[in-house]
């Protein structure tokens, strides 16, 4: 079974249960993501103000799954693009967008819905790598599946 660990940035620090726990975050990250195979980044400042890490990612020499709630097309692009993160989750984005999303961007897209047959359905019908889910979700859908263990700060494969 694939599995990463989860890391909470929140204004460029490591945090654990609202607690600064390394301010030396790109080493911590890069050694991280180099002994494990790579790294998954919840962005608690792109969920609570969109207004992402990008300066930190930008530094970065690893590569990062990066999950910062993006809200529009335009937050997506500035996070590919300008963060250069290889993979990247996409929560709760209005339908009409995720067609543009897959036709500008190349890079590994993951959606993530409050539904997990949701996730499934516009993942496939948009041509997405695949999905991820909170751990209470159920798995919905034959697509490339990941739970997110918050309190285990991991996630993991499951399809």
């Amino acid at each position: 079974m694939e599995k990463f660990p989860v890391i909470k940035i929140r204004k460029e620090k490591v945090m654990k249960d609202d607690v600064v726990i390394k301010k030396d975050v790109i080493n911590f990250i890069e050694k991280i993501a180099k002994e494990f195979g790579g790294v998954y980044i919840i962005d608690v400042d792109g969920y609570k103000k969109n207004e992402a890490n990008f300066r930190l990612y930008k530094k970065i020499a690893v590569p990062i799954w990066l999950d910062a709630y993006p809200r529009y097309v335009e937050d997506v692009m500035d996070l590919v693009i300008i963060s250069g993160v290889n993979k990247i989750t996409v929560r709760n984005m209005e339908e009409e967008m995720l067609k543009e999303i897959k036709d500008m961007i190349e890079k590994e897209i993951y959606l993530a819905y409050n539904n997990a047959l949701q996730s499934s359905y516009f993942a496939t019908k948009y041509g997405f790598k695949g999905v991820v889910l909170d751990e209470w979700q159920e798995i919905g859908g034959n697509i490339e599946t990941w739970k997110l263990h918050l309190k285990e700060y991991v996630i993991r494969r499951v399809r």
